[in-house]
């Protein structure tokens, strides 16, 4: 069991910014199809701020052969503070190749949606993944001693 101190405030801007990740995840696949979008950083682990963006990566076929800057025309609107990462699988699978990715990703990855089978492959290089009903679970399990 953990103990934390922690505003209230905080505990449900958690969650708000995790009910808009999965709402945007779910319009994702609406507009592109079968996609992985994995929340990662200060989100996923818990110590974000006032300043921190929701980190996605968002992964899609359909950004096959589209300059990276023109992938974010096929997105939908986005919430305030997220910050994705648009690629396909197989530039993913290039990018944990590197020991700074692999390192930035161990830390905690959070799986809203998994259509790549990318959970599989992040178990293998040891990564912390939880799903989003887990991390829900996670962080209303917290014994806290609520300071308002």
């Amino acid at each position: 069991m953990r103990y934390v101190r922690i505003p209230k405030s905080r505990i449900k801007e958690w969650l708000n910014a995790l009910e808009a990740t999965k709402e945007f995840a779910e319009k994702l696949h609406e507009a592109l199809g079968p996609v992985t979008v994995l929340l990662h950083g200060s989100f996923a682990r818990g110590d974000f701020n006032l300043w921190s963006d929701i980190d996605l990566i968002v992964l899609s076929e359909r950004f096959e052969s589209i300059r990276p800057l023109d992938r974010f025309n096929l997105l939908p609107e986005m919430p305030p503070r997220v910050e994705p990462i648009l690629l396909t699988r197989e530039e993913f699978l290039k990018l944990v190749e590197k020991p700074t990715w692999r390192q930035a990703l161990a830390r905690g990855v959070v799986v809203v949606i998994d259509d790549y089978n990318i959970t599989r492959v992040l178990n293998d290089l040891e990564v912390k993944v939880l799903s989003l009903k887990e991390l829900y679970e996670e962080i209303k399990g917290l014994d806290l001693y609520i300071k308002e």
